[in-house]
């Protein structure tokens, strides 16, 4: 087995800068992130560059039918409404929230003006022959949960993760 590339080496390697100037909207609570143009399930990484280095701030899985392009349209839409409890239910909505803190935590390490970056790896499913059967598969949740981890172990910040 060979030694493993490091997160930031495996982004560098094999993900695609999507969009250099990602910024968050406290005012709406939604991101400021191009419109992807791809269906493609995937996942996602968000950086900041600091002293010239990539500190991973979060990574992401997009592994539903419409991949990447709906994972980030959830981030641009606005959650103004649900998170003050005036959505569709009327309720709060806790991931909302959680996320608008979180990237308070990132103003705090890297300052109000931060940028970040996106960047994106599609995986498309894979067929595997199980017991005669062809069967699509993907491994998009294990790739994303290892990378998460490593990076972390990696001393990145992590700060817009919900995974310790």
């Amino acid at each position: 087995m060979s030694k493993n590339l490091s997160v930031v080496q495996f982004i560098k390697k094999h993900a695609k800068l999507h969009d250099s100037n990602v910024t968050y909207d406290n005012s709406e609570y939604k991101w400021n992130i191009q419109k992807y143009p791809s269906k493609n399930p995937g996942l996602y990484f968000i950086t900041v560059i600091v002293d010239n280095e990539i500190v991973i701030l979060k990574v992401g899985k997009a592994d539903g039918v419409k991949g990447i392009n709906h994972r980030l349209s959830q981030y641009r839409s606005s959650g103004k409404n649900r998170a003050e409890g005036k959505g569709k239910n009327g309720k709060y909505d806790r991931t909302v929230i959680t996320v608008h803190l979180a990237v308070q935590e990132v103003y705090k390490k890297y300052g109000k003006k931060v940028v970040m970056q996106l960047y994106t790896h599609e995986m498309p499913k894979l067929s595997v022959d199980y017991c005669g059967y062809s069967l699509e598969s993907s491994h998009i949740r294990s790739l994303e949960k290892i990378l998460s981890v490593q990076a972390k172990q990696e001393g990145h910040s992590m700060l817009l993760s919900g995974q310790d």
